[in-house]
């Protein structure tokens, strides 16, 4: 049976918070996909309501049960290693899709015989807000792989990709930037790869996800993922690099650490190690790129990186 599209969803004790995700593939206008779900060992009866949905339901489902608690990286490649079909996109549980996702993405993968697409999500939050955020805003039509290399957004759950290109990547299992160390991989490893300026993710932005708390072990995940790029994309794209890491080290990780009190010699030490791999950064001709408040932070990154948690 040719599928085109494999639809991969960690599941971890959302059974309660999936009736959006769940109704917006019902409501596809096109239904030439399956459903790989997930789940990440719950500890509640996430598994039952997911089997249940399954025996219930004509979508063409399956259930993988996680033999431990990996978190979302390892449950994706889990997913990953099932996938029949001839692409592979991720939905995250309380997360959900237009309802002509499928359709839309299909007919311009197949047209242009696409490897890799990137689109657009809508960020939407719980007063009711919703704001459309875009994948690569400084997107032209002059793109080539090296802009799409340093300058997309990094999340998967933004990106269709060919199967077999991701099946040969080991996605990276950190506590958190599984994501923003895997997507670049990705762009590496295609050869086609477009761009559709249309916002088919709805991301639901809860007040108390990873993103948004106070967790000292979060800008562990930003250093990992710097250290898988450097690792995983040659130097022939150093440049490319070198910007996704700024936005990583002396961005993410250094705003996480100082924001969860993290100890300030450790901080200054990654500073350091990142200056001594990368002397000229501030000279990288992506730097420009960078959001106006972002700029300033990393400024003063070489000055203080102390009094830079206050612009934010």
């Amino acid at each position: 049976m040719n599928i085109f599209l494999s639809i991969i969803i960690p599941c971890f004790n959302c059974g309660k918070l999936m009736s959006r995700c769940i109704e917006s593939l019902q409501r596809q206008t096109c239904q030439d996909f399956e459903v790989i779900f997930v789940d990440d060992y719950s500890t509640d009866d996430t598994c039952l309501f997911l089997q249940n949905f399954i025996d219930s339901n004509s979508i063409l489902a399956s259930l993988i049960n996680a033999p431990y608690n990996g978190g979302p990286g390892k449950a994706r490649e889990l997913g990953v290693k099932e996938a029949k079909g001839k692409y592979v996109a991720f939905l995250d549980s309380d997360d959900w899709y237009r309802d002509d996702f499928v359709e839309a993405i299909k007919k311009r993968m197949e047209s242009d015989m696409l490897d890799l697409l990137f689109f657009d999500y809508n960020r939407c939050y719980e007063s009711g807000k919703t704001f459309h955020i875009s994948s690569i805003p400084f997107y032209s039509d002059g793109f080539v792989k090296s802009d799409f290399m340093a300058l997309t957004g990094d999340s998967v759950c933004g990106i269709c990709i060919k199967a077999n290109i991701i099946k040969k990547i080991k996605m990276p299992c950190f506590y958190n930037s599984e994501d923003a160390a895997v997507v670049p991989l990705l762009v590496y490893e295609s050869k086609s790869i477009a761009y559709l300026p249309e916002a088919f993710y709805n991301y639901f932005a809860r007040s108390n996800s990873l993103s948004t708390s106070v967790n000292p072990n979060i800008y562990k995940g930003f250093l990992q993922a710097s250290n898988y790029i450097r690792q995983n994309i040659p130097d022939t794209l150093i440049r490319e690099k070198e910007f996704r890491c700024i936005n990583l080290v002396l961005y993410g990780a250094v705003f996480r650490a100082l924001f969860s009190g993290v100890d300030k010699r450790i901080v200054l030490r990654f500073i350091d190690d990142f200056e001594v791999l990368y002397p000229n950064w501030r000279h990288n001709k992506y730097y420009c790129h960078f959001p106006f408040r972002k700029r300033v932070f990393l400024a003063l990154v070489r000055i203080d990186p102390f009094c830079s948690l206050n612009l934010l």
